[in-house]
């Protein structure tokens, strides 16, 4: 049996957590329930559990701190992470605190609280069949290398600084910077979501990243050096041969690193990877490998693990170009299907020149152009046509090309609506279709995922396009919904709180009731007294 503590402050949800799957048929059994950070820490160094589940928000210690203090004393085990509080800065404490998955208490299912603790136990029990004997220490007369050797080693080649001319000297004047033989780069573009509130330019984020790498990189045996820029994030693997030589194993590995990190800081990217080589002085021919395999992810509609083929060198050299007089005479006309074509045309022209740098240029010239027209027409709608809209940072939250045309399709047609209708604060077609979606759906546990399916979109773009409309993020919106829903309910029903909350699509009641009195300020208890003594007089 797997041995399992739970910490957390609140009774309901302690038996919540012990009633929503049968532990023991699943292998699991808890040892002990801990009321705060304090308790928590001596129950486990008497208990000696295999995974602690614990709360953040704890009375005396917090749920951070236990991980922090019981991480420092070498102990081995697994840690999940329960919080209401939907905010990355918790994730990525938690995250660096060596946590190993983090989940919402208003998104805890039996499922997904099973498959997190199956998950965690196969990691605990490959860790300590993997964990290996004491290392031999190096001899005094070799220098140990450090990280932040190796991370200026490979920020000098990203800059240009070392390039195949003056590299291999480079090489030769130094100790070995890396102790396995072959090596691969790999290039990443981060895609926000919107929903969530971290900064993903952020040394934070950069130490999550780099932790989370580590942990799963470290498994099968390699290295690897981290660098983040201003477009992309490169990791530098250091393995053995015989599994740089393998397409198969190179793609699980990154997939399922592509995968861990979606999951645990709440992005999503595409990742171009190298070719391998046994020699270092070839590293600025793999940083061009990894970015060119990242590219073609790019310019395809599916965030994907790509392996560098052969380069085919661009047919345009020179960045299409929106035709501004055109643009801006066609708006005045108030004809605007001759300005859409024209955009389609150069995006056309974008992706047949396949070239990043010439998409950003396009992005942020007909975003100036957008916001001359507006300010020209004093077009005023503050809901689709908001200084948000007209950010050029909005082309970093739009990871796929398409996603960058559509933006700036719907941001002219947008333009041209303001210019024609009446001055009404109305919400685009997409964000008027989502809500329309949770209105009718928020009875089921529905997500960002399913409303962009709903919409049509993609859920980056979604996510972007809700929170500049209408000034909160998707969950939010769905959750002061259902909230709204739930306090007519109380008020006008005999309905008891279990059933209010599944009614409003919250699976677990005690969630619900917690939920309820953070957004409220009172316990659905008393807010149904009040509105029973409301409706009595």
């Amino acid at each position: 049996m797997i041995k399992v503590l739970i910490a957390d402050d609140e009774l309901v949800v302690r038996i919540g957590l012990k009633t929503t799957i049968d532990w023991e048929a699943n292998g699991f059994t808890i040892v002990g329930e801990a009321v705060n950070g304090k308790d928590a820490v001596e129950l486990f160094h008497k208990l000696k559990p295999d995974i602690l589940v614990t709360d953040i928000k704890m009375p005396i210690m917090d749920g951070l701190e236990v991980i922090r203090q019981l991480k420092s004393e070498h102990c081995l085990f697994k840690a999940l992470i329960l919080s209401h509080y939907d905010d990355f800065d918790f994730a990525r404490k938690a995250i660096n605190l060596g946590a190993s998955d983090y989940v919402l208490k208003t998104e805890l299912t039996e499922q997904k609280l099973l498959t997190s603790l199956s998950q965690l136990a196969e990691q605990l029990a490959e860790e300590r069949q993997l964990e290996p004997a004491q290392p031999a220490q190096p001899e005094d007369n070799l220098p140990v290398v450090t990280p932040a050797q190796r991370s200026r080693f490979l920020h000098k080649i990203l800059e240009g600084e070392l390039n195949l001319d003056n590299l291999p000297a480079y090489l030769e004047q130094r100790s070995p910077l890396f102790t396995l033989p072959c090596y691969v780069m790999a290039c990443l573009n981060v895609e926000k979501q919107a929903d969530s509130s971290q900064d993903i330019e952020s040394s934070q984020f950069h130490q999550a990243l780099d932790n989370l790498s580590a942990n799963l990189l470290g498994r099968k045996g390699w290295n690897h050096t981290l660098v983040q820029t201003v477009s992309n994030i490169y990791f530098l693997v250091n393995l053995p041969c015989e599994d740089a030589q393998s397409d198969r194993t190179l793609v699980e590995v990154f997939e399922n690193l592509k995968r861990n990190i979606e999951q645990f800081l709440n992005v999503q990217l595409s990742l171009g990877v190298s070719q391998a080589s046994e020699q270092a002085s070839d590293l600025p021919r793999l940083v061009n490998q990894a970015k060119s395999a990242w590219l073609s992810c790019y310019f395809e509609p599916v965030n994907s693990v790509r392996l560098a083929g052969p380069t085919v060198p661009s047919p345009i050299l020179i960045c299409p170009a929106l035709d501004t007089d055109f643009i801006r005479k066609s708006i005045a006309l108030h004809d605007i299907e001759p300005v859409l074509e024209h955009i389609d045309t150069v995006f056309d022209a974008l992706k047949e020149a396949n070239t990043f740098e010439f998409v950003r240029e396009v992005f942020n010239d007909a975003i100036s152009l957008a916001k001359m027209i507006v300010s020209e027409r004093k077009l005023t709608n503050t809901t689709t046509l908001n200084d948000e809209r007209f950010s050029y940072r909005n082309f970093d939250r739009l990871a796929k090309f398409e996603e960058v045309r559509k933006y700036i399709l719907d941001l002219y047609t947008q333009i041209n609506v303001g210019d024609t209708a009446e001055k009404s604060e109305t919400y685009s077609y997409g964000i008027t279709r989502c809500i329309k979606f949770i209105k009718h759906n928020y009875q089921n546990p529905i997500s960002l995922t399913d409303a962009a399916d709903y919409v049509g979109i993609s859920k980056c773009y979604l996510s972007l396009l809700f929170r500049q409309e209408t000034g909160v993020n998707f969950s939010n919106w769905l959750a002061n919904y259902r909230i709204e829903k739930a306090k007519k309910l109380l008020s006008e029903t005999n309905m008891k709180i279990y059933e209010v909350a599944e009614m409003v699509g919250f699976e677990n009641p005690y969630y619900f009731s917690k939920v309820f009195k953070e957004m409220t300020g009172e316990s659905c208890k008393d807010f149904k007294t009040k509105g029973a003594a409301r409706a009595a007089h």
